[in-house]
C-alpha cells in the first residue's frame, strides 16, 4: 500500500489530538505545582516558563489539527486548456552579480523556448557586478541571444536595490522575476500571464520551484525546504488569501509594486518583506499549483549554511519591521494576520526552544524541580521540543508523499532521520542570525551587512560539542540527584552533537 498525502494529513490530525491531550495534563500539572510551592521566585519564574510552553504547544496543536482537516489544493494547472483574449507583452527580469555564465545562459535559453508568443517576451538581464571585464562577458551573452542588458555597478543595495533601479525603465504592465539559476519550464510564462490576467485583484502570482539532480543528504535537505514551503505552507496561505512571493518564478503587476515604492530594501529577504508590505496595504498575491522552474541548490555545506543564514536573519528582521504593519492593517482578518506572521515566527522557533531548555538550569541549581505532569517518571516538559520535532517530521513526510505522487523518487522515507539530523545541525548554526535579525543588526543598511556571510562551521561545531558535553553531564547528574527535568537538559545537550559530525564529514 502506498503512503499518500491524505494519509499524511491523518497523521497531522492524530498528532495534534495527541499533543493537545498532553498539553491539558501538562498545564494542569504545572498549575498544581505552582499552588503547592510557597517560593515567590519559583511562582514567577515557572509562570513565565508555563506561558511560553502553553503558547508553543497551542500553536503546534492548532497547526497540526488545521492542516489535518484542510482540504488539499486543487490539481495542477493544465496549460493546454488556458484561454487568452490577447497576449500582452511581458518583461522577464534576471538579476545577476558574479554568476557563472553557463548558468545564466541556460536560463536565457529557457525563455527562448516558451510556449508563450516569443515576440511578446522581453528578457532583461539586470547586472550590478562591479567588474568591467566580467560585465563585457555578460553583455556579449545578451547580444548573442538578443536580450536587453541593464548594467548598474553603482548599486549598493543588494538584489532589491538593483531591481528598484530597473523598475522605472520597464514599460509594460507585467514583469516576471526569476533567479539566474532557475530555468523556466516550457509553459511557465503562459501560466504566469494567464494567472495575473484572470486574477485582476492580484499584485503578483507565484508558481512552484523545485530542484533536481541532488547528490547528497545536505543539498537534498536544502531542496526539501522549498518542497515543504510549496507543497504544504504556500497552499494553506493561498486558501486564506495571503500567498507569499518566494523571490523567483513569479509575475508582478508593476503598478501595484510601484505603489509601495518597489521592492523592500530593509531586509535580506526582500521577497517576504515585499509580500508583507503589499498584504498590509490591501494587495493580494496568488499561488498557482504549477511547476514554474527547476534550479540548483548551493553546493557544499558551508554555502548552504550561508544561504540559510541570510534567510533566517531576513525572516526575523521582517518580523521586527512588519509586525505592527500586519497586526494593525485594516485589510487583513485576524486569521490572515496570524497566518502571515507564522512564516517568520517559524524562523526563530528553534532558538526559543533552546532558550526554554536552558531555563531549567537555574531552577535545578537552586534546588527546585519545575513541577509538571509525569508519565512513568518522565516529565511532560520534554514534549515542548518534541512537539517541534514531530511537526517537522510530519512536514517532511507530507512533502515527500506529494513528490512521490508525481512519480519522482529523489526523496525517500528512509532519509527522514538524516533530514532531521541535518536540520538540527543547520539550525544550530543559525542561532546568531535570529538574534541579529530581531535586533536589526548586520542588515542591508549596516556597513557590516553581507549578502553572503561566511560561517566558520567547524569552529562553531566544536564550541557546540563542548557545550553539549557539559550540558549532558549536568543533565545526567541532575536526573541521578532526583530532578526529572534533568532529562530535558540531557536531551538539549545531546542535540548539540550533530553539527560537529556533519561539519567534519562535509569537505566544503
Amino acid at each position: 500500500m502506498k503512503f499518500t498525502p491524505r494519509m499524511a494529513r491523518l497523521l497531522f490530525f492524530l498528532s495534534g489530538l495527541f499533543l493537545g491531550t498532553i498539553m491539558v495534563f501538562h498545564v494542569w500539572g504545572a498549575l498544581l505545582g505552582l499552588i503547592a510551592e510557597p517560593s515567590l521566585f519559583y511562582r514567577v519564574y515557572v509562570s513565565i516558563q508555563l506561558a511560553l510552553e502553553t503558547l508553543i504547544l497551542f500553536e503546534v496543536v492548532f497547526l497540526l489539527i488545521t492542516i489535518g482537516i484542510d482540504k488539499p489544493m486543487n490539481g495542477e494547472v493544465d496549460p493546454d486548456v488556458l484561454e487568452f483574449d490577447h497576449y500582452p507583452d511581458v518583461h522577464v527580469v534576471l538579476p545577476i552579480r558574479f554568476v557563472p555564465v553557463e548558468k545564466i545562459e541556460k536560463t536565457i535559453k529557457g525563455f527562448m523556448d516558451q510556449s508563450y508568443p516569443k515576440e511578446k517576451i522581453h528578457v532583461v538581464v539586470a547586472d550590478d557586478t562591479p567588474d568591467e571585464e566580467q560585465s563585457e562577458v555578460y553583455r556579449s551573452l545578451c547580444e548573442k541571444y538578443g536580450v536587453e542588458y541593464f548594467y548598474r555597478p553603482e548599486n549598493k543595495k543588494y538584489k532589491a536595490g538593483m531591481l528598484n533601479l530597473l523598475l522605472p525603465t520597464l514599460k509594460h504592465d507585467y514583469a516576471c522575476f526569476y533567479d539566474y539559476d532557475q530555468v523556466p519550464t516550457r509553459d511557465a510564462v503562459k501560466v504566469l500571464v494567464w494567472g495575473i490576467m484572470t486574477n485582476p485583484d492580484a499584485a503578483y502570482v507565484q508558481l512552484k520551484k523545485e530542484f533536481r539532480g541532488l547528490t547528497d543528504y545536505v543539498n537534498e535537505w536544502s531542496a526539501l525546504l522549498y518542497l515543504q514551503f510549496f507543497e504544504l505552507l504556500q497552499p494553506r496561505k493561498e486558501k486564506l488569501g495571503v500567498a507569499l512571493f518566494a523571490g523567483s518564478t513569479a509575475i508582478f503587476r508593476l503598478s501595484a509594486l510601484r505603489e509601495i515604492g518597489g521592492f523592500s530594501e530593509e531586509t535580506f529577504t526582500e521577497d517576504t518583506d515585499t509580500s508583507f508590505k503589499l498584504l498590509a496595504s490591501g494587495k493580494r498575491g496568488k499561488f498557482l499549483n504549477f511547476l514554474g522552474s527547476i534550479g540548483d541548490v548551493p553546493h557544499g555545506y558551508s554555502n548552504q549554511i550561508s544561504q540559510v543564514w541570510r534567510w533566517s536573519h531576513g525572516g526575523t528582521n521582517v518580523l521586527r519591521c512588519r509586525y505592527r504593519d500586519i497586526m494593525s492593517s485594516p485589510h487583513l482578518s485576524f486569521q490572515q494576520k496570524t497566518e502571515t506572521l507564522s512564516i517568520v515566527f517559524m524562523t526563530p522557533v528553534l532558538f526559543v526552544a533552546y532558550v526554554y531548555g536552558f531555563s531549567f538550569i537555574p531552577l535545578i541549581l537552586m534546588g527546585f524541580e519545575s513541577q509538571r505532569a509525569y508519565f512513568f517518571g518522565v516529565t511532560t516538559a520534554i514534549f515542548i521540543p518534541a512537539s517541534l520535532l514531530i511537526t517537522y517530521t510530519l512536514f517532511v513526510i507530507y512533502s515527500i508523499s506529494k513528490r512521490k505522487m508525481r512519480g519522482e523518487s529523489e526523496f525517500k522515507y528512509s532519509q527522514i532521520l538524516g533530514f532531521i539530523y541535518i536540520s538540527i545541525s543547520s539550525n544550530l548554526m543559525l542561532m546568531d542570525a535570529n538574534v541579529y535579525g530581531i535586533l536589526g543588526l548586520l542588515g542591508p543598511k549596516s556597513p557590516r551587512g553581507k549578502w553572503t556571510r561566511k560561517i566558520n562551521i567547524k569552529l562553531r561545531s566544536i564550541f557546540l560539542l563542548l557545550l553539549g558535553i557539559v550540558l549532558s553531564l549536568f543533565g545526567l547528574q541532575a536526573m541521578l540527584s532526583g530532578f526529572p527535568s534533568g532529562l530535558l537538559i540531557l536531551l538539549v545537550g545531546t542535540s548539540l552533537f550533530p553539527p560537529f559530525i556533519i561539519s567534519f564529514i562535509q569537505r566544503k
